[in-house]
C-alpha cells in the first residue's frame, strides 16, 4: 500500500531503553491507523512512555495531533496478533474497541464486602461491569450468589487462574481465604450503613421475606409485617438465626453488618472485643463506600483507583421501596444498646469518622464535583431509557475540568438498564467468570 511504502525508511528503528536494546516496528493497517510493538526484551509498564515517543516520532510528519495518535493507539479489529503481543509486552489493556491504557495505572485488582442493605446491589452492579468490561479474573460462587469459602463451591474464572482479580459476591470478609484466593495487592472497599437506616430496611426486607422460615420457630405469633418499633422489643425475632448460614451471618438483624466483615458472632456480648475488632478492620479499609454519601464515596473511589466517569456511573438498585417509618427515641436506644446492635454502630462511627478525614474532602471544589456527577449521572441513565433500542447511538459528554470526553455507548447503556434487584447481573457475572457468555 502507498502509505507503507511511504514509511519503509522508519519501519525497524533499533533504540536503547534501560540498556535493553529493542527494535519498534510500526506497522500500516488498510486504515491508515498502527500499532507499535517491541521485540526483543519486554518492557515494564514504566517504559510505555518510551515506546509512545518513538511512536509520535515516527508520525511526527503525519496528520493529527500527536494526543489524537495517543488516544487512537489501533482499532482492535486490525491485526490481533500485533495488539496480544503489545498488551503483554508492556503492560497494556483493551478499555474500549479502540483504546489501551496502561495496566499499572489504574487498580484492577478489589474485594467488596457486600453488606446487605448498604447500597450492595448498586455497588455490585457497577463492579460486575468494570470486570466485565476489563476482562478480569474474579471469583464466583457455584452454589447461589453468597460465597462459603469451600473451594469446591466457588470457581475463578474465566480461565484458571488460581487467584482472583476481584471478588464481589457476598462472602464474609476473611483475610487468610483472601490472601489465598485474590491477587495479594487487593484494595479492601467497604460497604456500611448507619445502623437505624439499616434497620429499617432490613426489617422490611427480611422479615416478610423470611416469614415462613421464621414462623416454623416462633409460630402463629410472627405474621411477618411487624414495625421496627416491635421487631426491636421482641427478641425472639430480633435474635433470630438463620436456617441456612451458608456463607451469611448468622442473624439477619442482630449485628449483621458486624459479622460481614468477619467478626465472630460468639463474642457479641465482648464488648472489648467488638472495639478491637473495628479498630483493625477500619484501619485496613481502602476505600469507604458511605450508604448516605454514595456518589461522594464513588468519586472518592474513581480518584484512588484512577478510574473514569464512565466506571461508575450507575443505575441504583432497590430491592425494597423507600421505607419512611419512625422509631421512638426508646426504641432507637434500645437498639443501639450493647444487648443489641451498638457494635453496628460503633462500626458505623468509626468509618464514618474515617471517612470524614479524608483528604479528598480537603478539596474546595470536591462537593461541586459531586453535584456535577450526581446530575450526569441522572442524565445518562435518562438517556440510556430513552435509547434502549438504538444500538448505533452514542452519547457524548464534551469534556471539562472534571473529566475529558465521555462517550456512552450502548454497551455501557445495557448494564445501567437491566431492571429488578440486580440478579440479571449476579447471573452475568457467574457466566462471564465461567466463559458462557
Amino acid at each position: 500500500m502507498e502509505s507503507q511504502a511511504s514509511l519503509s525508511g522508519l519501519e525497524e528503528s533499533p533504540t536503547a531503553v534501560s540498556g535493553v536494546t529493542r527494535t519498534v516496528r510500526t506497522m500500516i493497517s488498510d486504515v491508515g491507523w498502527f500499532a507499535v510493538t517491541a521485540a526483543a526484551e519486554v518492557a515494564s509498564p514504566g517504559q510505555i512512555e518510551v515506546i509512545l515517543g518513538l511512536y509520535d516520532a515516527a508520525w511526527e510528519s503525519q496528520s493529527g495531533s500527536q494526543a489524537w495518535r495517543r488516544e487512537h493507539l489501533v482499532p482492535l479489529g486490525t491485526t490481533p496478533g500485533l495488539i496480544g503481543s503489545l498488551g503483554n509486552q508492556i503492560g497494556m489493556e483493551r478499555v474500549s474497541s479502540s483504546h489501551f491504557i496502561e495496566k499499572s495505572t489504574y487498580v484492577r485488582h478489589f474485594v467488596l464486602t457486600k453488606v446487605e442493605k448498604a447500597a450492595s446491589s448498586t455497588m455490585f452492579s457497577i463492579l460486575a461491569r468494570f470486570i466485565i468490561r476489563h476482562n478480569l479474573t474474579v471469583l464466583t460462587s457455584l452454589k447461589g450468589s453468597h460465597i462459603s469459602w469451600n473451594p469446591q463451591d466457588f470457581s475463578i474464572g474465566p480461565g484458571n487462574a488460581s487467584q482472583a482479580d476481584a471478588l464481589i459476591n457476598h462472602a464474609i470478609y476473611d483475610r487468610s481465604m483472601m490472601s489465598k484466593y485474590i491477587m495479594p495487592d487487593y484494595k479492601h472497599v467497604a460497604l456500611v450503613r448507619e445502623p437505624v437506616s439499616w434497620f429499617k430496611s432490613a426489617c422490611k426486607y427480611f422479615l416478610p421475606m423470611r416469614r415462613y422460615e421464621i414462623r416454623q420457630e416462633l409460630g402463629a405469633k410472627f405474621h411477618g409485617q411487624q414495625h421496627p418499633e416491635e421487631v426491636v422489643f421482641d427478641n425472639d425475632v430480633l435474635l433470630h438465626q438463620r436456617t441456612e448460614k451458608y456463607g451469611s451471618p448468622q442473624t439477619y438483624l442482630h449485628l449483621n453488618q458486624l459479622q460481614w466483615y468477619g467478626f465472630n458472632y460468639a463474642d457479641r456480648h465482648n464488648l472489648t472485643a467488638i472495639k478491637d475488632f473495628v479498630s483493625s478492620l477500619v484501619s485496613r479499609v481502602d476505600v469507604i463506600i458511605l450508604k448516605d454519601k454514595f456518589d461522594a464515596s464513588l468519586l472518592i473511589l474513581k480518584k484512588r483507583f484512577r478510574w473514569s466517569y464512565l466506571d461508575i456511573f450507575y443505575n441504583s438498585f432497590k430491592l425494597t421501596p423507600i421505607y419512611k417509618v419512625r422509631m421512638s427515641d426508646r426504641a432507637i436506644k434500645r437498639l443501639l444498646s450493647e444487648s443489641v446492635n451498638l457494635g453496628d454502630k460503633l462500626l458505623y462511627d468509626s468509618m464514618n469518622q474515617t471517612w470524614w478525614q479524608q483528604h479528598e474532602l480537603t478539596d474546595d471544589k470536591f462537593w461541586d464535583e459531586v453535584s456535577y456527577f450526581t446530575r450526569l449521572n441522572q442524565q445518562v441513565n435518562e438517556y440510556c431509557k430513552i435509547n434502549t433500542n438504538r444500538t448505533t447511538q452514542v452519547f457524548e459528554i464534551s469534556a471539562n475540568r472534571w473529566h475529558e470526553t465521555i462517550r456512552v455507548t450502548q454497551e455501557i447503556c445495557s448494564y445501567l438498564i437491566l431492571s429488578g434487584s440486580g440478579k440479571d447481573l449476579i447471573f452475568r457475572i457467574a457466566d462471564y467468570s465461567q466463559n458462557k457468555l
